[in-house]
């Protein structure tokens, strides 16, 4: 949508449903309109999605902007007449997939799974992929299950995909293809099709098919790098390898890689697991029907000659599955590893001046066990411009942002919560909302900065099921009817700014309220309380200034001591069990 496009929706049942719904993959749309009828259904839904929205009006709809385990980069949105001008519900995390048919609800056999990694692209010059393979005490063979002998994930053809702005798509499988990053300086594909050079870390093609045969200890063990990788050297490379290098070091070219997850990788004498098989046993005798190897008779005792394809000295192929092996003497539930991809190039992107507009990881799982057992990869990522240094593995994806946001005629203009809501907001003014300008109904990690709220009940509403953290810095709350700023529940975060003209407290911290709270150098005034403490939180107020009818009502177990600063002390009532230490 772009160029004052205007779309039409008919009256909905329910705000579930959506008058443009944006599932997975990204967005973009500027300079356009979504008009629902008689404040129904949801304007814009944008679900496990990124993307670019920019001046974009949503008006009479029960929800303006819905943002769903997303992260839509919002900037410029006017929200009229709509019952809720954003609503967000959790945050773009790479997803979780699970051996048990139970778990994932996939039938019996092999799943492909797709995994959007486009919200990355124009936050770095470069992405690393990683599974952390967790062992939970299932089993995924088909035929091997012993008591202490676990192959607890099974996967196969691992490959990441790249998508210009055209429609064309490709497997990065060769140096010769955009996105390829450099395995070393001496990669001879440097300088083609625009790879540039080597930098560090670990490059090589993101593509892997688990049909040669090898391993490679836990990463904890030997040295970190011990295993077999003698048929990676001699049958994928035509390279004859010098002992002990196959036992130790991988081929530059092989860049995946069996790594440490600090505190969940087993350590000292437990250290030789989980083990990771690049190249697993995988003949028809065991692997048949719905178990058979995707790619079919390719690893099940099929002879590929000498200098055919990848295989200068021939090869057979009865090794078509890549393994997770766990060994219960030494390993406990819920320990593991991390499989990590290459590093690939995405300084192409579409948000950089290239034309990459996604970037997409497949995989082959194999599903079996219909239990409990939570074996699985909790998919991970990290980004940057330094391939030397991407820091540290995160499960999130994207963070929802909003900003320069006007929002009129709502019940309530912002809601956060739920699944760990992760937004951040910048410069949002909501006028006259008849509940609340910012309401936080469950868990969250999400920041405001230069939020203003005009009339409403209140400024900001935190619920009675709200919990986790939210910045709130630089609010301007002005003329609320109930309170400014209402902690029904805790919860943490810094807060700065100013709250004035409120029919009721300022700050209103409820019976359920505990935390403590420490501020400084705030000014709170023209409100009929300054702070109203219904819980039982200690209150240190340092160089605080208080101008209001009623500068500080205890009405709970609160004790506040309020050190320098300003105040009228006959302004304040204490009428529950708390206590007001003036101290100098």
């Amino acid at each position: 949508m772009s160029n004052g496009a205007v779309i039409y929706g008919a009256a909905a049942s329910s705000s579930d449903l959506a008058t443009v719904k944006v599932m997975s993959g990204t967005v973009n749309i500027d300079a356009s309109t979504i008009q629902n009828s008689g404040n129904s259904g949801t304007g814009l839904w944008v679900e496990s999605a990124g993307g670019s929205i920019t001046d974009i009006t949503v008006k009479d709809s029960a929800v303006g902007i819905q943002s769903y385990n997303a992260a839509p980069q919002v900037d410029g949105y006017s929200s009229s007449g709509n019952d809720v001008g954003i609503n967000v519900y959790g945050g773009m995390s790479l997803p979780t997939i699970y051996r048990s048919t139970l778990l994932s609800g996939k039938s019996t056999g092999w799943q492909t799974y797709a995994i959007d990694l486009s919200t990355y692209l124009g936050t770095g010059d470069y992405l690393q992929v990683g599974a952390n393979s967790i062992y939970a005490g299932g089993n995924a063979h088909p035929v091997y299950n012993y008591a202490t002998s676990k192959y607890y994930f099974i996967t196969d053809r691992h490959n990441i995909e790249f998508t210009d702005d055209q429609g064309n798509s490709w497997n990065v499988t060769n140096g010769g293809q955009k996105g390829y990053y450099p395995y070393s300086s001496s990669d001879p594909a440097i300088g083609s099709n625009g790879v540039g050079n080597y930098n560090g870390g670990v490059g090589g093609a993101p593509s892997w098919h688990c049909n040669f045969y090898g391993y490679d200890y836990g990463p904890n063990y030997n040295g970190g790098t011990y295993g077999y990788k003698y048929m990676l050297y001699y049958y994928w490379l035509g390279i004859s390898p010098s002992y002990p290098d196959y036992y130790y070091t991988y081929p530059d070219q092989y860049g995946f890689r069996w790594e440490n997850i600090p505190g969940v990788t087993p350590t000292g004498s437990y250290a030789p697991y989980p083990m990771h098989y690049f190249g697993y046993y995988s003949p028809s005798s065991y692997f048949s029907g719905v178990y058979a190897p995707p790619e079919g008779s390719n690893g099940q005792g099929r002879w590929i000659g000498a200098g055919t394809g990848n295989y200068p000295n021939g090869y057979y192929t009865n090794y078509g599955l890549c393994i997770d092996y766990a060994y219960t003497y030494y390993m406990s539930s819920g320990q593991g590893a991390r499989y990590t991809f290459p590093i690939v190039d995405i300084s192409g992107a579409v948000q950089n001046g290239g034309n990459i507009s996604k970037v997409t990881l497949y995989m082959d799982v194999l599903h079996y066990g219909a239990n409990n057992y939570q074996d699985r990869y909790d998919f991970v990522a990290r980004v940057g411009d330094d391939p030397s240094d991407l820091g540290d593995y995160a499960r999130e994806s994207g963070v929802a942002s909003f900003k320069e946001v006007d929002i009129t005629g709502a019940n309530t203009g912002v809601v956060v919560g739920g699944n760990f809501a992760a937004a951040n907001f910048e410069n949002v003014d909501v006028t006259n909302p008849v509940n609340a300008g910012l309401s936080i109904t469950g868990q969250t990690t999400a920041s405001a900065t230069r939020f203003n709220v005009t009339g409403g009940n209140y400024g900001v509403l935190v619920g009675s099921s709200a919990s986790g953290s939210m910045d709130l810095l630089e609010v301007d709350i002005q003329d609320s009817n109930l309170a400014g700023i209402n902690y029904v529940k805790d919860l943490t975060g810094d807060l700065t700014g100013t709250v004035e003209g409120s029919s009721g407290a300022a700050f209103k911290y409820g019976p359920n309220t505990a935390n403590d709270v420490v501020w400084s150098d705030m000014t709170i005034q023209n409100n009929a309380v300054g702070i109203e403490a219904g819980g039982t939180g200690t209150f240190t107020l340092t160089d605080v200034t208080l101008s209001n009818t009623k500068d500080v009502s205890i009405t709970g177990a609160s004790t506040i001591n309020f050190i320098e600063g300003d105040l009228d002390t006959t302004t304040v009532e204490v009428t529950g069990s708390g206590i007001f230490n003036r101290q100098r």
